[in-house]
């Protein structure tokens, strides 16, 4: 596309998504952005995927600038209203995260990012039932890896272990086209809230050899607190910094 048209905005914007969930490559996606920008300042979902950049690189300051303003550029937009709060789980402002994520749900109930963002807050606070609750309305709208591993969180934060693998493993097993990818970065999540820290090692280990999308949160991901002190989790940030 870019080929035929260099200044389109939206070519760039995907092309620095690509350069950052797939390569890793952090500094290509942040100058395909800014052209992306630079082209269309109004464009309303490469601000969005800029912001979620600058999350990536424990920039949140920036990240949020980037978010408000996409959402000044696209106030009713379901997903941006969604992500404004995303931001302020990664600093651990949980409350002010949950305020937000219940916004979003009220001017769309069926917001898929809002239900499950929030229930991941609810984890990290420990509140299982109200997590429960969301992850449920999650893979209600949408049953995928990501719903199910998040609901597999909440049953194993409630030490229902055989509740929350049998989800993992009947979702891979399935025959055919029910069949469902599970992203190893999110069954490590489900072994972290299990207690089981290797296994959620080798999984994160997994998710950088599998290229899965939310890896680029590895470095600054609450949940994965626990582990930072662990000199196999320091690796594998180092690994992730070769790559990028």
């Amino acid at each position: 596309a870019l080929e035929l048209d260099p200044l389109l905005a939206e070519a760039h914007a995907s092309l620095a998504w690509i350069h950052l969930i797939y390569d890793l490559d952090y500094a290509a996606s942040e100058v395909a952005f800014r052209r992306s920008l630079e082209l269309n300042p109004n464009y309303s979902v490469a601000r969005m995927w800029f912001g979620v950049l600058h999350i990536a690189g424990g920039r949140f300051s920036e990240a949020l600038h980037e978010l408000n303003t996409a959402l000044s550029l696209d106030p009713l937009s379901p997903i941006i209203n969604a992500l404004v709060g995303w931001p302020y789980y990664f600093t651990r402002e949980y409350e002010r995260a949950i305020s937000l994520f219940q916004k979003a749900i009220e001017l769309e109930p069926r917001s898929l990012p809002a239900h499950y963002l929030l229930g991941t807050t609810y984890l990290q606070l420990g509140r299982g039932d109200e997590a429960r609750a969301q992850m449920e309305v999650a893979r209600e709208l949408d049953e995928s890896g990501l719903t199910v591993a998040g609901l597999a969180q909440a049953h194993a934060m409630s030490g229902e272990s055989t509740k929350a693998e049998g989800l993992i493993v009947d979702l891979q097993s399935r025959g055919g086209e029910k069949r469902k990818y599970v992203s190893p970065y999110d069954e490590a999540s489900v072994y972290l809230r299990l207690g089981d820290h290797d296994r959620a090692l080798t999984l994160l280990a997994k998710s950088l050899e599998d290229r899965s999308t939310w890896r680029i949160f590895l470095p600054v991901d609450p949940k994965f607190d626990v582990l930072r002190n662990d000199g196999r989790f320091t690796a594998l940030l180092e690994r992730m910094e070769k790559k990028a």
